[in-house]
């Protein structure tokens, strides 16, 4: 009975914290995942960079005695994501893969300490190895604020700090660019100009994510020989002429390209700073797709609607409407700025979302504020596909069709028959 009451207090201060890096609870929040426990997995792992607990055996240690100044490693795969700070920071769960038993990563840092720059920079779903202190807060098992970071994200590791075994070459011009080399070369003897655009070739080692909707940009990783051994980092880099990547089969690995841009170093991290641009592509290359195309999460927020605006149609980069409808609701959607920002879908609204191909799935994530989950009680419906509700997300599967319509088919009054959407995830077809 103990117990029971434990996890209830620890779920509570969950709720009341996730979305906030700061001492005082916000009052809006993510959903605190719940365990299940007909699912047992055994615990595996040391803690250390070379072998990582998994999230059952770092849950298990903070059930008995664990050092809060040593830095432990868990490996797991993320299963909520919070809101993105800007300090740099998200709060996150992960867990393993096979089970539901969850971890709190509490106000962390990206890949190799840097800063996250948006929510997109992670995922439900990703792969990842997090590195950092942990502690017990108000009964809550967490990494601490601000003490922790990824070493791992979807096969990507932030040790691109090596010497490379190719000789250094060119001068970093668009006639002569620098081969990675000769790059990593320069921030060894801190030669690099930060203020100065130079022009860099090498073969595509690591496509680490493309994004097609919300900013058009890329971060992937080049290197001299086309492995992932002394590479570097293109940061959220744009396509040739500097356009907008549209597409996730415009790069590939493999392929040899040359990058124009400015060098940086933050934190530990060697990379060409955002903004740059692929001046040429060569090569077929190996698609990393697999089976669909995902848009990233999208937050409501991003949009940048003044409080209480209609939504109306809002377009993605790709193409993609989402256009919100009164339908046979007397007031029509519409985006307020209040906690996080989301957008208000009331009784008998409509939320279509029609793109140029197929959608295969839309995760659609809801608000949750004062014990009131803004979930239409259940109530949502799509014209096309399955969809059913997990506490605060929506999942409509098997879509099959570039249109899909999501009514809130709540016939009740008062904010539990609203839907209130924080963010959402569409995964295309190929």
């Amino acid at each position: 009975m103990k117990k029971l009451v434990y996890s209830a207090i620890a779920l509570a201060v969950s709720v009341l914290s996730l979305t906030s890096c700061e001492d005082v609870p916000a009052p809006y929040t993510l959903p605190t995942a719940s365990e299940n426990t007909e699912i047992k997995v055994a615990p595996k792992g040391s803690g250390t960079a070379e072998d990582p607990f998994n999230v059952v055996a770092l849950d298990s240690l903070m059930d008995n005695e664990f050092d809060a100044n040593a830095t432990y490693y868990v490996k797991g795969v993320v299963s909520q994501v919070g809101t993105f700070k800007e300090s740099g920071n998200i709060t996150y769960y992960i867990k393993d893969e096979e089970a539901s038993t969850t971890f709190y990563v509490y106000c962390g840092l990206g890949l190799g300490g840097a800063k996250f720059t948006s929510e997109s920079d992670i995922a439900i779903g990703d792969s990842v190895v997090v590195a950092g202190n942990v502690t017990i807060y108000n009964g809550k098992k967490e990494f601490a604020t601000n003490k922790s970071h990824i070493v791992y994200l979807n096969g990507k590791t932030a040790s691109n700090s090596g010497t490379s075994t190719a000789e250094p070459t060119g001068t970093g011009t668009e006639t002569d660019p620098y081969n990675v080399a000769a790059v990593l070369k320069l921030y060894e003897n801190n030669s690099y100009d930060p203020d100065k655009e130079v022009y860099v070739k090498g073969i595509v080692a690591n496509v680490g994510k493309i994004d097609t909707v919300s900013y058009g940009n890329a971060t992937y990783y080049i290197s001299d020989d086309g492995t992932s051994t002394n590479d570097f980092e293109i940061y959220r880099g744009y396509y040739l002429n500097g356009d907008k990547f549209t597409s996730k089969s415009q790069l590939k690995e493999g392929q040899t390209v040359v990058v124009c841009g400015k060098l940086t170093k933050f934190n530990s991290t060697k990379e060409m700073a955002q903004g740059s641009k692929l001046v040429s592509i060569e090569g077929e290359g190996t698609s990393t797709e697999s089976g669909s195309e995902a848009a990233g999460q999208i937050t409501t927020s991003s949009f940048n609607l003044t409080d209480a605006a209609e939504w109306g149609t809002q377009t993605l980069t790709d193409g993609t409407k989402i256009i919100a409808e009164a339908g046979t609701g007397s007031n029509s959607p519409k985006f307020y700025t209040a906690g996080s920002g989301t957008l208000r879908v009331y009784p008998g609204n409509t939320l279509t979302f029609e793109a140029t191909k197929n959608i295969k799935s839309i995760t659609i994530l809801c608000d949750s504020y004062n014990g009131t989950n803004y979930t239409a009680q259940g109530l949502a419906t799509a014209s096309v596909g399955t969809i059913a509700l997990n506490e605060l997300t929506y999942t409509i599967s098997d879509i099959n069709s570039n249109k899909v319509v999501l009514t809130n088919s709540n016939t009740n009054t008062g904010g539990k028959s609203q839907l209130r959407i924080l963010s959402f995830v569409i995964n295309y077809a190929n």
